[in-house]
């Protein structure tokens, strides 16, 4: 097991179900590793939305944040470290939301920790 990581057992409990979905909602900032910054998928989607549909304009030099001006001038490439960022933080996303519901769907089937109302509205179910 990674460093850092907890195990399923420790996080089988109504306090690790709810851990997990704070986890999963807070990678929605688009920072994943603690380096990158809100570019990756922040909700603004200042990069991939208003960049690229050209309601806003990055300005500055050509050589400052020369993978965000290929955005903008639609000239990506597969090395652009943007494009790659963004599609690791949705994947993490993702991963995220598939432990939360899985935590979840062990809760229910076993100790029921968690209200059947609560786990509802956790699962997105009605």
């Amino acid at each position: 097991m990674p460093q850092g990581e907890l195990s399923e057992p420790q996080v089988s409990n109504r306090d690790g179900v709810e851990g997990a979905l704070m986890g999963a909602y807070s990678i929605m900032n688009g920072n994943v590793s603690g380096t990158w910054g809100n570019y990756a998928s922040a909700p603004s989607q200042w990069v991939f939305g208003e960049m690229a549909s050209d309601n806003a304009h990055k300005g500055s030099e050509l050589t400052d944040q020369t993978p965000m001006n290929m955005i903008e001038n639609f000239t990506s490439i597969s090395t652009n470290d943007n494009l790659s960022t963004q599609w690791q933080v949705y994947f993490e996303g993702v991963l995220r939301c598939n432990n939360t519901l899985k935590l979840l769907a062990n809760d229910q089937a076993g100790p029921k920790e968690i209200s059947a109302e609560r786990a509802k509205g956790n699962s997105g179910r009605s």
